[in-house]
């Protein structure tokens, strides 16, 4: 996937993340509506943060995607 399509917001410290989003990312089409952000957080209402590895936009839907080592 080309960036544009793909957005990384903060790089990981993590050489096993960066691999497996790498990984991830070449498989990915270059096409509408694709799309994917990695390594972002947002601030729930209860005011906790959560991390997202990746997000990804498909014709099939949204989908969260949680790398493990």
């Amino acid at each position: 996937m080309l960036k544009g399509l793909w957005v990384t917001v903060t790089e990981s410290e993590f050489d096993h993340e960066r691999r497996g989003l790498e990984a991830i990312r070449v498989m990915l089409p270059n096409a509408d509506p694709w799309r994917a952000w990695s390594n972002f957080t947002f601030t729930v209402h209860t005011g906790h943060v959560r991390e997202v590895d990746l997000l990804v936009v498909t014709p099939g839907g949204v989908h969260m995607v949680e790398l493990k080592n």
